[in-house]
């Protein structure tokens, strides 16, 4: 891996030498390296290309965003990609399986800042819906014709739903016997799939807790990881945040016994995300919050199942029943969520 990093710190600082370096972790998708260079200290990023197919629309859908937030004084800072030596905002090189290119991107590291994983607190949870309430605000007025699909069908749950039919078709015996009740509970919620009555527009899309930082007090102060920013509805944005915030457990917490929800930060949630997206948001998005959250819930769960039963070919696993647990834990939490804020 060094050796890749040094040809990248040459086609970025000609002539500088690299000081440290270490992996960043909390991401499925890309890989992420600190480089600490006598010019500064830098976030490199290799973008997963089978994942985002459309690696300049992507780029493009965050420049677009980011200039609209600058221009109204956004009070959230957001990454800042930075040209190569070349003036391009990206730099590729060869796969180490010579499949094709990686295609990578630098930002300056945001120094002093904190992640978490998990929120501490109600105070966390309070902060993340502030942050992306405030967020809905700030894109209410984001025309989203103007911004296409980084990867296309994303926000699309009949989407996830015909690709969870095809795993099944094609999955082994044993994986089909191992998540046979599972299955036909996710079958049962496909009523999920269908197209929702509000309006799209532009939204973060993977907002969630690992991707904010914090400062040594606490305070929110960044929001990360733009690479799903696109055209969707609020209900997907409020879904993938309260998926993060409100369970109790790990995503992949190996034990099958209750007690996922915490409802006290879903309300919060509820609470300070409408407070601050404010008039923003349309009478019947706010009350179809949380049918978004149950809806994303249920399409994770459906997306990990499908990925057990298809081999485990998108997420990264570390025992062949990795998926399948994340699967249940979701449908775990799936299921706290209707008997405490039924329909």
């Amino acid at each position: 891996m060094e050796v890749v990093i040094e040809k990248l710190i040459a086609a970025f600082r000609p002539g500088e030498s690299l000081l440290s370096w270490r992996k960043l972790s909390g991401g499925h998708i890309h890989q992420s390296l600190y480089v600490s260079l006598p010019s500064g200290e830098w976030v490199i990023q290799g973008l997963n290309t089978h994942i985002f197919p459309d690696i300049q629309q992507l780029m493009k859908n965050f420049g677009l965003i980011r200039r609209h937030l600058r221009t109204k004084d956004f009070p959230y800072l957001i990454p800042e990609y930075v040209p190569w030596a070349d003036g391009e905002m990206l730099t590729a090189t060869i796969r180490p399986d010579q499949s094709g290119l990686i295609y990578w991107r630098i930002m300056p590291y945001f120094k002093g800042m904190k992640l978490k994983m998990a929120p501490a607190n109600e105070a966390d949870v309070a902060a993340a819906g502030r942050a992306i309430g405030m967020l809905s605000r700030y894109l209410s007025d984001l025309n989203p014709r103007q911004l296409g699909a980084a990867i296309p069908r994303f926000f699309d749950p009949q989407n996830w739903y015909t690709q969870f039919e095809e795993a099944l078709k094609m999955a082994s015996a044993e994986r089909k016997a191992k998540a046979t009740g599972l299955i036909r509970a996710l079958q049962e919620g496909e009523a999920y799939a269908a197209p929702v009555k509000v309006p799209v527009r532009v939204i973060h899309g993977d907002a969630k807790i690992p991707n904010f930082l914090y400062t040594g007090q606490g305070e929110l102060r960044v929001i990360l990881d733009w690479d799903t920013a696109m055209p969707a509805t609020v209900l997907d944005e409020f879904g993938y945040l309260a998926r993060s915030l409100i369970s109790r457990k790990a995503e992949d917490d190996p034990d099958p016994t209750g007690g996922y929800l915490n409802p006290a930060y879903l309300e919060i949630l509820l609470k300070t995300f409408r407070e601050t997206a404010g008039d923003a948001l349309s009478q019947t998005e706010s009350d179809q919050l949380i049918r978004g959250v149950k809806r994303t819930i249920w399409l994770q769960a459906v997306r990990f199942l499908a990925d057990y039963l298809g081999g485990d070919q998108y997420y990264p696993v570390e025992y062949s029943e990795h998926n399948l647990v994340r699967a249940q834990n979701q449908f775990g939490l799936l299921m706290e969520v209707k008997h405490s804020f039924p329909d």
